[in-house]
């Protein structure tokens, strides 16, 4: 066998590989599935209280957000109870 017909037979054998693993792949994904322009989307879950996950609020101490040079940047609320949440 020449290298041209090794190199031949090693790509012939990855495309059937993976032309199989392609429809492996297609046969296993639901139905449907969660994308496009109407997914189906799971039932929410109900329980007694929701689930919530708020990050704990910090202050910016001595820092200050950086800006374009040429723009300067100021305070429009200070003394909030909890910094960073100004609709508390």
């Amino acid at each position: 066998m020449t290298r041209r017909q090794r190199i031949a037979a090693v790509l012939t054998g990855t495309a059937a590989l993976a032309a199989t693993l392609g429809f492996v792949v297609a046969q296993t994904a639901p139905a449907g599935g969660q994308h496009g322009a109407n997914p189906e989307l799971p039932a929410p879950e109900r329980g007694l209280l929701p689930d919530m996950r708020i990050a704990e609020p910090a202050g910016w101490g001595d820092r200050r957000p950086t800006v374009p040079q040429g723009w300067t940047i100021s305070a429009i609320a200070t003394d909030l109870k909890i910094p960073r949440q100004t609709l508390v």
